[in-house]
């Protein structure tokens, strides 16, 4: 799992939006989480340090594979228009069995 998320991280820009990916990777499943930050994007240098205390809505979008799930961290940015578009972060794996995320290299 380690060695895919690692190749999402390679081939995806941080702040490509969620729909170009999709047509390029595949639908995948959008997940959607609220509640309060507890260091789910600690891994990560390239999130707002603001975040720690807050309440956050999470997102990822996950592509599935045996033993585990591929999982592209998504941050919510309003548009121009007043919509929201979600934006890639990061991506790292889950193990079976867990929603942890699990940093690459580890």
């Amino acid at each position: 799992m380690a060695e895919k998320a690692q190749a999402a991280n390679e081939l995806l820009t941080p702040g490509i939006e969620r729909v170009p990916i999709q047509k390029l990777l595949g639908q995948g499943v959008l997940r959607h989480a609220y509640g309060p930050y507890i260091g789910y994007f600690g891994h990560l240098t390239n999130v707002p340090t603001n975040l720690v205390g807050s309440m956050i809505e999470r997102w990822n979008l996950a592509y599935s594979f045996p033993g585990g799930d591929v999982l592209l961290y998504l941050l919510p940015r309003t548009n121009t228009v007043g919509g929201v578009t979600l934006h890639f972060v990061s991506a790292g794996f889950a193990a079976r069995g867990t929603n942890v995320p699990v940093k690459p290299g580890s």
